[in-house]
């Protein structure tokens, strides 16, 4: 799918997934540089602390499918295949979207909602990810 809309769109393709067996990695990406797609790999790395309390702040209990998963994660994204980290700790969202675009060598367009704005889309994303089972 992604060959295909890489043929028909011209431009700037974002694909957020999260992959951490090298396997699959060869599969999806090693797959469409094959087929001559650029592909600009990020894997946006945290501390386990950071993450759960992410993870918490979503609704997340530390027995939730995405808490258990967290070992795994971090253990397979330390594959070499998985470099270009970017450690995001101490980054906010748009800090992350700017290291990345100028890694990228893509210019973003400015945000010129306001803060208030800003605040409210953030919450409704939180809320839209939030756990209640």
């Amino acid at each position: 799918m992604l060959s295909y809309i890489d043929r028909k769109y011209n431009g700037v393709i974002l694909v957020p997934m999260t992959v951490v067996h090298p396997h699959y990695f060869d599969d999806i990406i090693g797959k469409l540089r094959r087929d001559g797609v650029q592909v600009n790999h990020f894997t946006l790395c945290v501390s386990k602390e950071t993450l759960m309390q992410r993870l918490r702040s979503r609704g997340e209990g530390r027995q939730s499918w995405a808490a258990r998963q967290v070992e795994r994660c971090i253990d397979g994204l330390s594959n070499e295949k998985f470099q270009q980290h970017l450690q995001t700790d101490h980054l906010s969202i748009e800090q992350v979207a700017e290291q990345i675009a100028s890694m990228s060598s893509i210019s973003l367009l400015p945000d010129n909602r306001g803060k208030l704005s800003k605040v409210w889309a953030r919450m409704i994303t939180k809320i839209k990810h939030f756990r209640f089972f």
